[in-house]
């Protein structure tokens, strides 16, 4: 089924976008408190990227606050993209369907 390919492609875009950003935090050992291990940075990652911020690991490093920040930037941005199409289609689809109905309301006349 192509959906489910498209769900399996999302889902490794996904878990890409999170293991390179872990990773890049965990190269700055001791920038992330509580971030013992690979795992802690890569959910890090997704609590930075999804803005949820438990509390428990926050950075303390130059180096770690730069890649939040860039990490933080592109979160925006995609969200911002995703807001659009999504807005866009929708607008589009309403167009159509009041294009559709004014057609239909002159044939009625």
């Amino acid at each position: 089924n192509n959906n489910d390919d498209d769900d399996d492609d999302d889902d490794r875009i996904y878990f890409g976008i999170h293991a390179v950003f872990g990773t890049l935090y965990w190269f700055d050992v001791g920038g992330i408190i509580s971030a013992d291990s690979w795992s802690d940075c890569f959910f890090f990652s997704i609590q930075t990227m999804e803005t949820i911020g438990y509390g428990r690991i926050n950075p303390t490093s130059t180096y770690a606050n730069f890649i939040v920040v860039i990490q933080s930037a592109l979160s925006t941005l995609f969200t911002a993209c995703v807001t659009g199409i999504v807005f866009g289609f929708s607008l589009f689809s309403l167009l159509s369907l009041l294009s559709s109905l004014s057609s239909l309301f002159s044939l009625l006349s």
